[in-house]
């Protein structure tokens, strides 16, 4: 017993005091055993909980020396744990020792710092000990950086919702005030003005709708069914349609399909979505006087469809233009409202493709893949 071996029983046989001694070791080994045992139940099952959080903790006695710590907290600081005090401190300077000393011990104090890149939220504890006196402390620590990022997109996302609501319906209220106290007396600037009042109630229409679209998409309550399909009588048209807009704009057009068929598996009606915002987008941010291109070509990992204006996009802007509300070109910013390339990507990530942009030989270009035409996929 003496060396920790609690299997070990005396003899309980004798009748005399040795026995009744014996009899009691036995059962204070027994004891001793079990609630080692019960200890070891509750230490493993600390370990296994620390190790599973996402939090990082770390806890010290009243000395200020580390008790306990888990591999996130290793993780998020990236040091090895017995530095993790260290590396505390450099953030928060005496963090723990203050907490540890703490009479009322329960007192939680947090506090967001920065850490590189990334923003972390620090929370410490004190902890009291059977009497009430200081007996260490805990800190938690989050690694915040994405919820903080997370929460920002909202914001602007409510902002900008909100702005973009707000122009057109104080356009619409302007307008008709003015034609309802009389201030409009010549029929022909009536005219003008409900003009102008189709126009933007068009535009929040459109609005909403897009908003409503891209809710749908990102909710994954959209199933996208794909099949076996020719899209060259689908880009033949569109390239006549969108032929006769550019040259209202003053742009030429190009098209260039590589192929007699343009087989694919994918699904029609998305591509056609996804190559009407292009394609409309390419004609409002043309240089004056440029061209747009529409082109299809066939690559070794499927077919390519391109849609390309003149002008470049600075690189900058590049890795947001698919982003909800964003907007490279400030002085064509009245042309759109910036949900166009959101709802595109989100399309042709419901259909498992990648679209892209890059600038190509003094063109802004958008491209998206399609898996090629699947010989094992019969179509109903």
């Amino acid at each position: 017993m003496a060396k920790g071996d609690f299997s070990i029983r005396a003899n309980e046989r004798r009748t005399d005091e040795l026995g009744q001694l014996g009899n009691s070791l036995n059962e204070l080994a027994e004891e001793l055993s079990k609630t080692i045992g019960d200890l070891t139940l509750e230490r493993n099952r600390l370990r296994n909980i620390l190790d599973g959080l996402k939090e990082g903790v770390v806890a010290v006695d009243n000395a200020g020396a580390i008790t306990h710590f888990n591999k996130a907290a290793e993780n998020i600081l990236a040091i090895p744990g017995e530095s993790l005090l260290e590396r505390l401190n450099e953030l928060w300077p005496d963090t723990l020792q203050d907490a540890a000393m703490q009479k009322d011990g329960i007192a939680a104090n947090s506090r967001v710092v920065a850490f590189g890149q990334e923003q972390l939220q620090i929370t410490k504890t004190g902890i009291l000990g059977r009497e009430g006196e200081p007996a260490g402390a805990v800190a938690t620590i989050r690694n915040i950086t994405e919820e903080m990022r997370l929460e920002q997109t909202r914001r602007d996302y409510v902002a900008n919702v909100s702005h973009e609501l707000r122009t057109p319906t104080a356009s619409i209220r302007s307008l008709a005030e003015a034609l309802n106290d009389g201030l409009v007396k010549e029929e022909e600037d009536s005219q003008r003005y409900y003009g102008y009042i189709l126009r933007e109630s068009i535009r929040l229409s459109r609005l909403i709708d897009d908003l409503l679209e891209l809710s749908r998409l990102q909710s994954g309550a959209v199933a996208l069914k794909k099949y076996n399909v020719d899209l060259k009588p689908l880009l033949d048209g569109l390239a006549e349609r969108f032929e006769l807009a550019a040259t209202e704009s003053g742009l030429e057009f190009s098209y260039s399909p590589e192929l007699s068929k343009l087989k694919a598996y994918t699904n029609k009606d998305r591509v056609e979505q996804i190559l009407i915002i292009l394609l409309d987008n390419a004609i409002k941010y043309a240089v004056d006087g440029g061209l747009v291109r529409l082109a299809a070509k066939d690559k070794p990992e499927g077919l390519m469809l391109s849609v390309c204006s003149t002008g470049e996009i600075q690189r900058e802007h590049l890795p947001h233009l698919f982003e909800r509300f964003y907007k490279a070109d400030n002085a064509h910013a009245e042309q759109g409202i910036g949900l166009g390339l959101a709802i595109a990507k989100e399309i042709a990530a419901l259909l498992g493709e990648r679209i892209w942009a890059e600038n190509c030989s003094g063109e802004a270009c958008f491209r998206f893949m399609l898996k090629h035409y699947s010989y094992t996929v019969q179509n109903s």
